[in-house]
């Protein structure tokens, strides 16, 4: 049982650091969409969406399948040399694939000269997620936030320099890289020498098994591919049949989800190391442990849902200037699929740590067919609107899709507090936007408020229970 607690330290103090990441990546963003403007903001954000794609191709499921692996037998690391020859390979064919695909697509010319840019930074963020795996499995997590953040600080020197001279995407863009790059590097070389003689075995004899790229990484390779087409494939479309204009606003609403999304990094980055581990023992200690994570995963993405309805969303026109006045709308859309998105990576967490990858490749690969078919459909009508909404349809197929994979531990799933947490969130955001209207004040109280009564009603780890042990240890400590 003290597990549990052990990895929520390890998750609060990594999350820290994500945060802090987190927050110099909110800042580059905000500086690149007031510098660009929509149109301009549109065609980078686009871009990014797109060869992002093309960096799954790159990764091609290695470091998380060295995660999964290694963490089960530490012994494995010495696969890493071989996997990073591997991955060079896979980086140079995802950058030609970005860069012909976009001018086969008929991308407009500044499009696909950014397309060719961002590819070279996703081999650099490839690399990156190699070090981070192996980071991972040697328990050093401070070292993949220090290295997250020295990337982002990179970038806003860089990108600030670029706006100070008067670049326009492009700028942007190779400022984007260059930070890639340079961190991506580093990173390798920091891991090499905090992971000790493990790695300098002698790759022609610590290889992975035959098959293993096949087997092992092809189908997260596939997961990846496809949770990646119905997260980024809104944003292509938008482009193609919407404009730079529209795709702007739109990216500007996503990026505030993308900022949360990342709050959840430092959590299921410790998280799935150990449900790797736990998978190989008990059964009922994997299944404490999800339904723990479950539960607390739902509060916060509730919490975080009645935040942004009442009062987050009037801070687009702020933060992003107001142009971006239109992107409130979407925003209020998006913030729905928060939690959907929330427990589906613990769902993908536990699924992938059971070696039940296959199956969730199946729920991603429908979830992905549902998401591009009512985009193509809706999005030509309704822009931005529809998009938001096939995303939040898309979070909420995905959930059902994944939960008959985890077998025995599909009935432990706590569906009741999950509904009573839900209706709490929507009811306290009904009313309190009736009861208190426009003021903003009141509405950030009455979200304050009623988030500090869901987590102490629903968390696993409220607060009173903290100071309840904290009183009896010193009760039992006077003389």
């Amino acid at each position: 049982m003290r597990r549990l607690p052990r990895l929520m330290t390890s998750s609060a103090l990594l999350s820290l650091g994500v945060i802090g990441s987190a927050g110099l990546g909110f800042l580059f963003q905000l500086a690149a969409a007031r510098g660009l403007g929509p149109g301009g903001y549109g065609a980078f954000t686009a871009s990014l969406s797109f060869v992002t794609l093309w960096a799954i191709v790159m990764e091609g499921g290695i470091g998380l399948a060295l995660t999964r692996e290694a963490s089960a037998d530490p012994g494995r690391l010495a696969w890493a040399p071989r996997l990073a020859l591997w991955k060079l390979r896979l980086a140079l064919l995802g950058s030609v694939g970005a860069i012909a695909s976009a001018w086969l697509l008929q991308f407009d010319a500044r499009v696909v000269t950014l397309v060719g840019i961002l590819a070279i930074a996703m081999a650099g963020f490839s690399a990156m997620r190699l070090a981070f795996a192996i980071l991972r499995v040697i328990g050093r997590f401070g070292w993949e936030a220090v290295l997250s953040a020295a990337q982002k600080l990179i970038l806003i020197l860089f990108a600030a320099a670029a706006l100070a001279l008067g670049a326009e995407a492009a700028g942007i863009g190779l400022a984007f890289t260059a930070s890639y790059v340079i961190v991506g590097l580093a990173a390798l070389a920091i891991t090499r020498r905090l992971s000790g003689p493990v790695l300098g075995s002698d790759a022609s004899t610590e290889r992975p098994p035959a098959g293993f790229f096949a087997w092992t990484c092809l189908p997260l390779l596939a997961v990846e591919l496809f949770s990646g087409l119905y997260f980024r494939v809104d944003q292509v479309l938008l482009l193609r049949l919407r404009g730079l204009e529209e795709t702007g606003l739109y990216a500007a609403a996503f990026r505030v989800i993308e900022m949360l999304l990342l709050l959840l990094g430092g959590t299921m980055t410790v998280l799935f190391p150990r449900l790797a581990e736990s998978a190989r023992g008990a059964p009922a200690a994997f299944r404490s442990d999800f339904v723990r994570a479950w539960r607390t995963l739902v509060v916060i993405a509730v919490v975080i849902a009645v935040n942004g309805w009442l009062w987050g969303v009037t801070l687009i026109p702020v933060v992003f200037g107001s142009a971006y006045g239109a992107a409130q709308a979407t925003l209020r859309i998006l913030l729905c699929a928060v939690p959907f998105i929330y427990v589906n990576a613990l769902l993908s967490a536990a699924l992938i740590a059971t070696s039940h990858e296959r199956f969730y490749a199946g729920a991603t690969a429908l979830s992905a067919l549902a998401n591009l078919s009512l985009n193509v459909l809706l999005v030509p009508r309704w822009g931005a609107t529809a998009a938001a909404w096939v995303a939040v349809g898309t979070a909420g197929l995905l959930l059902p899709g994944c939960l008959p994979g985890l077998g025995d531990s599909g009935p432990s799933v706590p569906f009741a507090s999950t509904f009573a947490i839900a209706a709490g969130g929507v009811l306290a955001a009904v009313f309190g936007a009736w009861m208190i209207g426009d003021r903003l004040l009141g509405r950030g109280l009455f979200a304050l408020t009623t988030s500090a009564v869901l987590w102490e009603a629903a968390a696993p780890w409220p607060l009173r229970k903290f100071l309840g042990a904290r009183a009896l240890s010193g009760a039992k400590n006077e003389p």
